[in-house]
């Protein structure tokens, strides 16, 4: 008898609807988690962090989104690994390791005297752990204000100057130092400029 013959049902799907996409190998069925951070991360070059809602969903009871599930005490998904990093490093508001990094801060404040020394009442604020506030007013923080989008074009802009530069250095001056256009042919072709 055939294999074709063994079966007992054939399910067809609606067409009207897509199919689920299959488990993962690890179990995942798909489920994203919201993560409440306690300090800010820089994600898909997007900084997140407390007081900030999802840039994903915009729900202000998490701060980022994470394709990973919590089963049974385990992390599945193929950003479970990434999930217990930020764990690890205490960025996830609610669990020990972030209440243990407080502590660890707190102590380092206090040695660096951030809020303030019988010698420097005001303190040295500049020394004191960096907010979510601190890092957008930085050159990070102007760097990916405009989204991932805004990242890319720049970093497009930048290897295509680079390009530029090289073509000038091989055409003008530097085309009369043999060693220098020895070493610019190592680190980058000369196809590969001009397809930049």
């Amino acid at each position: 008898m055939s294999k074709a013959a063994e079966k007992k049902r054939i399910v067809e799907p609606s067409l009207g609807e897509e199919p689920p996409p299959p488990p993962a190998a690890d179990g995942w069925d798909g489920t994203y988690s919201g993560l409440r951070l306690s300090r800010p991360v820089l994600r898909d070059h997007i900084l997140v962090g407390p007081g900030k809602p999802c840039p994903v969903c915009g729900a202000e009871t998490h701060n980022m989104e994470i394709a990973a599930a919590l089963v049974d005490g385990v992390w599945l998904g193929p950003e479970a690994g990434h999930v217990q990093d930020l764990i690890a490093v205490g960025v996830v508001a609610g669990t020990p390791e972030s209440a243990q990094r407080t502590a660890r801060q707190a102590e380092v404040d206090y040695i660096r005297g951030t809020n303030g020394t019988p010698d420097h009442p005001e303190g040295w604020p500049s020394l004191r752990e960096r907010t979510l506030m601190d890092m957008e007013r930085s050159q990070l923080g102007r760097d990916v204000a405009g989204g991932p989008a805004a990242v890319i074009a720049m970093e497009n802009d930048l290897r295509a100057g680079d390009a530029a530069e090289l073509r000038r250095l091989r055409e003008g001056l530097g085309a009369r130092d043999d060693r220098l256009l020895e070493v610019l042919e190592r680190l980058a072709p000369r196809a590969e400029v001009q397809d930049a």
